[in-house]
């Protein structure tokens, strides 16, 4: 019987986690749901000018934004692992060639003198 009681236990605990991560997730929705109609809302009110302007910006400061990271990465890439990376010089590849590639020229006697 303590068997029983304890795995009804378990399941009162797990009821109590699920629900609450439930309430969490709905939570988490409706503030989302609420900031995209506060969002929505907003651009209604702007003109068509100042929408493009504003979507100009953002490319703008997204794109800068992308430059810097780049620069710092390869700065970062430059100073750390310069010391660190070995560069092995490439060789040419080499590749066996047979001197006889042409074998329709090539007679075969099979045992036969002619």
């Amino acid at each position: 019987m303590t068997i029983k009681t304890s795995e009804s236990q378990i399941d009162k605990i797990m009821k109590t986690i699920t629900s609450t991560v439930q309430k969490i997730k709905d939570e988490i929705i409706e503030r989302q749901m609420h900031w995209n109609k506060r969002i929505e809302d907003y651009l209604r009110s702007l003109s068509q000018e100042s929408r493009l302007t504003l979507i100009a910006c953002m490319l703008f400061f997204m794109g800068i934004v992308f430059i810097g990271m780049m620069v710092v990465t390869i700065i970062q890439l430059e100073k750390k692992s310069v010391r660190q990376i070995e560069f092995e010089h490439i060789r040419g590849l080499e590749v066996k060639s047979k001197s006889d590639t042409n074998n329709l020229n090539k007679n075969y006697y099979y045992g036969r003198e002619n």
